[in-house]
């Protein structure tokens, strides 16, 4: 796993075709990512509701700060005819599935050697970043985007994991997690950071001239294998 630092005609990932302007996503890659950004506007939207609709909420609520925007965005009560809670947690399993199913691809495939992160990927970024140059450096934006990939996955999972503990309070799981109070305040922290974690992954996904590789997709049977 090398990342080019000239994207223009140089070799991009595995293949020689492997170009800006012509690459395109396993089927499988394009499928899981689309899929998981479905879920998780869904996941964002229905939880909009129950994290912020309780009448005490400073800022959702009846009368809070957020009250009107978060009315017009997230859903009442049902979601298309389904109850908003019974939704959330049907997609959040959804999602993890999601993300099982990606990562043994990614384990069955080679993929998953381009996507290995570690110190000297920080120490890349870091590096570039204190030159001035991190948005020139093909090799920068790449070490960025991988970190960016894993903070990802550690966020669903902790997602997943405070969500149990809060659905599930007979389990106790949130006194290990600084009680009830905190666990609820991790679990809107890291729902809402992924608001600005789109959109640096949009951007380092377009400074890198990989963005629109997703929305193309190609099938590789040998992937399988």
């Amino acid at each position: 796993r090398k990342a080019p630092d000239d994207p223009h005609g140089v070799q991009y990932g595995r293949r020689s075709s492997d170009k800006p302007a012509t690459r395109k996503s396993q089927f499988f890659v394009t499928f899981c990512h689309w899929s998981m950004v479905a879920l998780l506007i869904i996941e964002t939207a229905t939880g909009m509701r129950m994290g912020w609709g309780y009448a005490e909420s400073p800022l959702g609520g009846p009368a809070g700060f957020w009250s009107p925007l978060l009315n017009s965005l997230a859903p009442r009560g049902e979601f298309f005819g389904f109850n908003i809670m019974t939704v959330h947690n049907i997609c959040a399993w959804l999602l993890l599935i999601d993300v099982i199913v990606y990562l043994v691809y990614l384990f069955r495939s080679s993929a998953f050697k381009r996507i290995k992160v570690s110190n000297s990927d920080i120490q890349t970024v870091k590096q570039f970043a204190d030159k001035g140059d991190f948005w020139q450096s093909k090799k920068a934006l790449w070490s960025a985007n991988l970190l960016v990939y894993w903070f990802g996955f550690l966020s669903i999972f902790i997602l997943l994991v405070t969500g149990i503990a809060l659905y599930r309070v007979d389990l106790g799981w949130h006194h290990y997690m600084g009680g009830y109070w905190m666990t609820h305040f991790l679990h809107g922290l890291f729902t809402y950071l992924f608001l600005p974690f789109t959109a640096l992954h949009v951007l380092l996904q377009w400074r890198f001239g990989t963005l629109w590789s997703i929305f193309k997709a190609s099938f590789h049977g040998r992937h399988f294998a």
